[in-house]
Parts: C-alpha cells; sequence; structure tokens
C-alpha cells in the first residue's frame, strides 16, 4: 500500500492534481478533463449508432485505430491483476469485438469489404476472438483476391496460434475455393 501511495503521489506531481486528485474513499480517480484511447473509443463507437452508413464506417474504423494491440499487456507481471478482476478487461474485449462486428457488417453491406481488414486485424489481435477471425475472413474473402485472404488466414494464424485457427480452417478452405473457382484457377 505504502508504493501505491507513493507512485500515486509522483505521478500526481507530474501530472498535477487537477488531473489527478487525492484518493476518494479508497479509489484513485482520473479528472474529469483527462480524456483516455478507451473514452474516446466508447465515444467514436455510439457516434456511430446514429450515422449513416459512410460515415459509420469512418467512425468505426476510427475507434478500432485506437487498439494497438493485446489489452493490459507491457507491464511486470501482475500489473493489471486489477483489469481482469474489475472486469473492466471482459468489458473492452466485448466492446471492441461489437464494434470489429458493426464494421464488417457495415463494409458487406456497402461492398467495402476490403476496408473492414485493418481494423478487423487489431480487433483480432487485441481479443483473440474466433467471430472477429471469422469476419476478417470473409471480409478478405469478399475482396476476391486470393493474396488478400491468404495474407488474412496468415494474420489469423499468427493473432490465434495455429492449432487454435484450425477451427476456422473449413471456412478459409471454402472462401478459397470459392476465389480459386471464380478465378478459374481450378
Amino acid at each position: 500500500e505504502d508504493t501505491v501511495r507513493s507512485d500515486a503521489s509522483a505521478l500526481r506531481r507530474m501530472i498535477t492534481a487537477e488531473h489527478f486528485p487525492r484518493a476518494q474513499n479508497g479509489r484513485y480517480f482520473l479528472g474529469p478533463k483527462v480524456r483516455t484511447d478507451w473514452d474516446r473509443f466508447q465515444e467514436l463507437a455510439e457516434l456511430a449508432g446514429s450515422s449513416e452508413p459512410g460515415e459509420a464506417r469512418e467512425l468505426l474504423a476510427a475507434a478500432l485505430s485506437l487498439v494497438r494491440g493485446p489489452l493490459f499487456t507491457g507491464g511486470p507481471d501482475g500489473a493489471y491483476v486489477w483489469a481482469r478482476a474489475s472486469g473492466i478487461e471482459s468489458e473492452m474485449e466485448r466492446a471492441i469485438v461489437r464494434v470489429a462486428g458493426q464494421l464488417a457488417e457495415n463494409c458487406f453491406d456497402t461492398d467495402m469489404s476490403g476496408e473492414a481488414l485493418a481494423p478487423l486485424g487489431k480487433a483480432l489481435i487485441a481479443t483473440k476472438d474466433h467471430g472477429v477471425a471469422d469476419d476478417m475472413l470473409t471480409a478478405a474473402g469478399a475482396t476476391g483476391n486470393l493474396a488478400t485472404l491468404e495474407r488474412a488466414w496468415g494474420d489469423v494464424c499468427a493473432a490465434l496460434g495455429v492449432e487454435d485457427a484450425a477451427r476456422l480452417r473449413r471456412s478459409y478452405e471454402a472462401i478459397r475455393a470459392r476465389i480459386v473457382a471464380a478465378d478459374g484457377l481450378v
């Protein structure tokens, strides 16, 4: 507890008490003017819900651009136990999966599947969600480009691990067969 207080005091000196006030009831909160990527992600996702398809696609992609990798990693062992214990990690993963699904659906509906690939890739790395992986393969397949599908499959395997990605192999092979048949490469 002394270490937490010491670290909190050091942080308060760096960013000022306005942005990191003293603990209230044993809990620390950031000041009202502090804006996090998570706050921005949620705002963009909410705005997308009431926007026209083109604008919604841009807002959803912008939200996913804030996802930079696996959640709560990079610190020493045990640094993010609080994120799991509080449920914030699960909440964030669900929101990322939901936004990725909305973006994929928007792109499919507007014939813009290729635009979904990069944001879906970010969501996949952060969540390792099979639904996101399947959306990514579907988006890659919808481009009709075999090289794009192969890159997406490689990304899925890298994110999920080859054994876990094997659950999606049938889907990948069916999409691949459609592209090959359409291109007359059989």
